[in-house]
């Protein structure tokens, strides 16, 4: 069974192929670290870990193309979302509303009550109780507006700090593509 390092080094690296096959959006994830700084990191880090047995130096650049257009979507949606630009210490407005809606009304409605059915012989004719009215329709809303302003500035950052800590993309990415080619034994 072979391990990451004697498959993934020089130009056959992890980061040299996806560097290779999707430059814009590598580009996008690590900025402007070099494919070979980031292979250097993955050798280093998960040089020693066993490789799926299927995986060769032939096929190996195919295996990791194939996991990384797997994944690219959501990579993407998680880039969109950590590089949101946005002003954590600002003051948040809170606004609420509301209110009561009344109609006030008469319709019309008649009501028919034949004494016999329309295919009897002895038809005879029916009864009418009709009710008439006007109507008129009332919508009348009141509407009461309340502002909050909060600001805890010391504990937005201290929040924004941990949530970049804990959701590094760039090591999302390389452990999520080293979690399928390599063997998990623990």
């Amino acid at each position: 069974m072979k391990t990451l390092k004697e498959i993934f080094t020089g130009v056959s690296g992890i980061a040299t192929i996806f560097a290779a096959n999707y430059a814009t959006d590598y580009t996008a994830f690590f900025d402007n670290i070099t494919p070979q700084t980031v292979d250097t990191f993955i050798l280093f880090k998960h040089g020693n870990k066993p490789l799926y047995e299927t995986i060769n130096t032939e096929n190996a650049a195919n295996i990791v193309s194939s996991v990384i257009a797997l994944k690219l979507s959501v990579w993407r949606k998680m880039y969109a979302a950590l590089s949101a630009v946005y002003n954590a210490a600002a003051n948040v407005e809170t606004k609420t509303k509301t209110g009561t809606l009344q109609r006030d009304g008469v319709t019309n409605s008649t009501d028919t009550a034949a004494k016999k059915a329309f295919n009897d012989t002895d038809f005879a004719d029916d009864t009418q109780n009709e009710t008439s009215g006007t109507s008129e329709l009332t919508d009348t809303y009141n509407l009461t507006e309340t502002n909050t302003i909060t600001n805890n500035a010391a504990e937005k950052i201290s929040n924004e700090i941990t949530l970049r800590q804990r959701n590094n993309l760039q090591i999302a990415i390389i452990d999520g593509i080293i979690k399928e080619i390599t063997i998990t034994i623990y």
